[in-house]
């Protein structure tokens, strides 16, 4: 099988199949984690739930694995309330993030290790963000660092996700909102590189 292919452990993590064939790391891990919709790709019209119809931005696949390349996980975090309005079902997603794993494993190299996802347009829902059950579940898998990671993302949402967990912020300036109380701002993830990390 395939090192990129997602699987679902929880109800609420897709996991890369190399880590479910492979010893887990001993030591804690520095992750990148980030949002998706106008993070790494653009959100459109309507609620996405096919591969084809996304538009990633320029160098989102190759800026994420340079990251890999020096050593952090990542994972995206996302929130999907399109399943419970039925908009799409759950298989849709999860069909649509393994097409996304293929395509930038096969053009770039990135292994997506982690996809953490919300199902609910309740904000008081412990897994939506900027709420931490998604990192929490994770935790449970592997020891993170959080001294050494950081969370990008286009909304309000994200950068608190990130700062209620004391990772270090991003913000990018492709979505609707400009978040300045994020620890660095860029215009896209490309600038991604322009960003001294640990």
């Amino acid at each position: 099988m395939p090192e990129y292919k997602l699987t679902s452990v929880t109800p609420h993590m897709l996991l890369a199949q190399k880590h479910l064939e492979g010893q887990k790391p001993t030591t804690p891990i520095k992750v990148l984690f980030t949002d998706r919709d106008d993070t790494i790709n653009d959100d459109g019209p309507g609620y996405l739930h096919q591969y084809e119809q996304m538009e990633i931005f320029p160098q989102a696949y190759q800026v994420l694995r340079q990251k890999q390349l020096q050593g952090y996980f990542i994972v995206i975090v996302t929130n999907q309330s399109g399943i419970s309005k039925n908009k799409f079902s759950e298989q849709d997603f999860i069909q649509c993030m393994n097409d996304m794993a293929r395509d930038a494993y096969q053009t770039t190299g990135l292994v997506i290790d982690a996809v953490l996802y919300a199902k609910t347009s309740d904000d008081s829902e412990p897994w939506r963000k900027p709420n931490p059950q998604t990192f929490i579940e994770f935790s449970q898998y592997f020891n993170v660092d959080r001294s050494k990671s950081y969370m990008m993302g286009d909304k309000t949402i994200d950068i608190l996700y990130g700062k209620n967990l004391g990772l270090t912020t991003i913000a990018v300036r492709t979505g609707t909102e400009i978040c300045q109380e994020a620890d660095y701002v860029i215009d896209s993830i490309a600038d991604l590189k322009q960003i001294p990390f640990k």
